[in-house]
């Protein structure tokens, strides 16, 4: 159905006047409408009784078009919250190795911490946090200094390598 109001009340105008003129021209058709302001009969009650069922039934429909829209955008809000809070909910992990290895080295990701083992290897999982949106700064921290590691856009986390000043 068109959406400009004109068009709509010109064509149920003319579908209404088609009616009229089918049922009381040619199928011979009576019909009286009578109120306290007004009374009509004829062909122009068949045309008030044809429009005054027709405009009810194009503004039901429009109505259900309009709540159809409005749910799809619902739905699409919702499907990008869902979305949003799965991403909040999992957990993503960032592993490597530091060389060289010191005794109490820790590598921090702004909220979390870990110690590096014996082997040189370390693991982080980091909550709330979505590893594929970088750069992100790894802070690497033996006797007192840090040592910055920024992981970039195309780099692996599941297999970083953290090369240390000796």
């Amino acid at each position: 159905m068109p959406s400009n109001p004109l068009l709509v009340v010109t064509f149920l105008f003319l579908l209404s006047l088609m009616a009229a003129v089918i049922l009381f021209a040619f199928f011979k058709s009576t019909a009286v409408i009578k109120t306290p302001k007004y009374q009509a009969g004829g062909a122009i009650a068949g045309f008030m009784l044809v429009y005054l069922v027709l405009y009810p039934s194009y503004q039901k429909i429009s109505d259900d078009k309009t709540q159809i829209a409005q749910l799809q955008d619902r739905k699409h809000e919702l499907e990008t919250l869902e979305a949003t809070h799965q991403q909040f909910e999992a957990m993503h992990d960032i592993s490597g190795t530091v060389s060289p290895y010191h005794d109490q080295m820790h590598v921090f990701l702004a909220f979390t911490k870990t110690d590096v083992r014996a082997d040189k290897k370390f693991r982080l999982s980091a909550p709330c946090v979505d590893v594929r949106n970088r750069p992100y700064t790894l802070l690497v921290f033996h006797d007192g200094v840090s040592y910055p590691y920024v992981i970039e856009h195309d780099e692996d986390v599941s297999a970083l390598d953290i090369p240390l000043p000796k």
